[in-house]
C-alpha cells in the first residue's frame, strides 16, 4: 500500500451487509494512533514515541550512544508535524543534545519530510541557529522475517553520520538485531515495537 499498489473496487447497486453498515460510521472518524519503536543494543539505544491521526503527528525520539566515544552522548527531538499528503509533511519542534547527564545545546527546528522514489524516507530541517540536517532512510524486507535498513545523515555542523542494521523478526513486536553506527561502532540487541 505504501508504494501505491492498493486499489478500491466499487460495484454499482451494491448494498453492504448489516455488519458492515454498523461499523461504517466509525471508519470515517479520525482516530488517534499510538506507536512506539525502541532499539536496545550493546553500543547504543534509540527509538521514538508517536501519536498521530490522518493529519497531525506528535513525535518524540532519542538516540544515546556510549561505545567508541569518550563520554555517553545523547540527542532528543520533540516535534509536531502536519501531513500535507501521503508523500509530504511539515514539522516544527526542538532538538536537545548533551553529554552524560548534562545538556549542552537546545535549538528549535523547522523541517520537511518527503517520501522519495523507491520508498526512501527523506527529512530535512533548519534550526534557529542556521544549522541544517538532511536524513535519508531505507528499509528492505529480504524475507518475511529478515530485513536490512540503512540511514545516512548530513549535519552542517557535525558532518556525516550513518548506520546499517540487520534484523530477524521473532514476532510482530520483537526482533533480534545487529547494527553498525558510524559514531558508536557495532552492537547487537533487540528491537521492540508496538
Amino acid at each position: 500500500m505504501k508504494s501505491g499498489m492498493a486499489r478500491l473496487v466499487h460495484y454499482q447497486n451494491f448494498q453492504p451487509g448489516d455488519n458492515v453498515k454498523e461499523v461504517r460510521p466509525v471508519l470515517y472518524n479520525e482516530p488517534w494512533y499510538f506507536k512506539t519503536e525502541a532499539e536496545i543494543f550493546s553500543n547504543m539505544t534509540e527509538g521514538a514515541l508517536t501519536l498521530s491521526n490522518t493529519r497531525i503527528m506528535l513525535d518524540a525520539s532519542w538516540e544515546v550512544g556510549w561505545h567508541e566515544v569518550d563520554e555517553e552522548e545523547w540527542e532528543g527531538i520533540a516535534q509536531a508535524g502536519w501531513y500535507l499528503n501521503r508523500f509530504t509533511s511539515f514539522f516544527i519542534g526542538a532538538r536537545i543534545e548533551g553529554v552524560r547527564s548534562k545538556e549542552h545545546d537546545t535549538v528549535g527546528i523547522f523541517g520537511l519530510s518527503y517520501l522519495l522514489p523507491l520508498n526512501i524516507d527523506s527529512t530535512a530541517w533548519i534550526d534557529n541557529e542556521g544549522e541544517s540536517r538532511i536524513i535519508l532512510k531505507k528499509e528492505f524486507e529480504l524475507t518475511p522475517r529478515i530485513g536490512i535498513k540503512g540511514e545516512a545523515e548530513y549535519d552542517s555542523l557535525e558532518k556525516w553520520e550513518g548506520a546499517v542494521g540487520l534484523e530477524y523478526n521473532l514476532n510482530r513486536h520483537l526482533s533480534l538485531a545487529g547494527k553498525w553506527h558510524s559514531d558508536f561502532g557495532f552492537g547487537g540487541g533487540l528491537q521492540i515495537g508496538f
